[in-house]
């Protein structure tokens, strides 16, 4: 079987779909149109691509592209793919198909057309990045088809190897530092932020512990970085977290308590902007949750055979467990023949 891979912008890629086909579960026949780098490039998007997303905007259809292929499926990632041929799609985030635009995901447009898109035959199967993605979209479309043909399917990462190194190290990683938490940290955190992406996998080589108190995220690929490298890790509950952080890897805190997604795991009004979620969670002493990761961090500090062992832990979840390169592989495998 022939599968094409799709991806909107073919000049950027999200880490996900880097790993995906650095590391393919089969040969994409388009395989050479993409970066395979586990990185997004920095590459600017193309004009014709900022139009055709404004178009979309204005109109308030969901993320659509055209593909032209002679092969027998398509992988959408993150957008519907316009042709004869049948797809399977997968997204972070429902809202994603919406640009995480409130008002056009909740345009009357916007649900009729992707409701028809995913319910069509030719969508063989809806693949969310997690069970609270999964959740989204169930509560965003109350449709039986949809339910049945959808599976969540977890990015994954090979593992990594650590250096050898005298001192502790802490370690926080983003690019948008304010709105992974960056105020929330304690104090001798390491914060690496617009770096070269070899710089980065440097620094992780040399940490011993991950510090990630992000307060806005759909998934946090950098936590599954970090686990690829052995190291425990220290996050806030939020949105999917917990599917990653298990007691077995690390310590999981309880952070703003008004979060930025509803109980129907959707985004509130303004929660897409993490200046809003810092309007509505001021981080007062009553909501501070420094002392708590500093509480962590210190217990890691001291108890090296702790962070021993949840680092083994976190390296054989990504080596034999949900996020490994194998389980994905198979999956979707396994989900192409069906």
């Amino acid at each position: 079987m022939k599968i094409h891979f799709n991806n909107l912008d073919k000049t950027r890629l999200h880490s996900f779909y880097g790993e995906l086909l650095a590391n393919p579960p089969v040969n994409y026949v388009n395989l050479k149109d993409y970066e395979t780098r586990g990185e997004s490039p920095n590459t600017k998007k193309s004009i014709v691509f900022q139009l055709g997303r404004l178009v979309l905007k204005i109109l308030r259809f969901p993320a659509i592209s055209i593909v032209n292929t002679d092969a027998d499926l398509i992988h959408s990632a993150g957008s519907i793919p316009i042709s004869k041929t049948p797809y399977v799609i997968d997204f972070e985030h429902i809202m994603g198909l919406a640009g995480f635009d409130y008002n056009k995901f909740n345009s009357k447009l916007f649900r009729y057309t992707t409701r028809k898109f995913l319910e069509s035959e030719r969508c063989r199967k809806i693949m969310p990045w997690s069970e609270a993605a999964k959740k989204g979209l169930f509560n965003t479309f109350d449709s039986e088809i949809i339910r049945n043909k959808t599976e969540v399917v977890y990015p994954a990462i090979p593992l990594k190897k650590r250096k050898k190194h005298n001192k502790f190290t802490a370690l926080f990683v983003a690019h948008n530092t304010k709105k992974k938490g960056v105020d929330l940290l304690p104090e001798g955190v390491k914060i690496v932020s617009n770096v070269s992406r070899e710089q980065v996998l440097k620094e992780f080589s040399k940490a011993d512990v991950f510090v990630f108190p992000s307060i806005v995220d759909t998934f946090g690929m950098v936590l599954l970085e970090a686990m690829s490298y052995g190291l425990p890790i220290i996050a806030v509950d939020d949105f999917c977290t917990k599917e990653i952080v298990s007691k077995e890897v690390g310590f999981l805190i309880e952070g703003a308590n008004n979060k930025w997604f509803n109980e129907d795991y959707l985004y509130k009004k303004g929660g897409n902007n993490w200046i809003n979620v810092y309007r509505w969670n001021p981080f007062t002493i009553k909501l501070d949750i420094k002392p708590d990761l500093k509480k962590c961090l210190i217990h890691l500090k001291y108890n090296k055979k702790l962070r021993d062992l949840m680092g083994k832990n976190a390296r054989e979840v990504i080596r034999n467990g949900k996020f490994s390169i194998k389980h994905r592989n198979n999956t979707l495998r396994r989900i192409y023949n069906e």
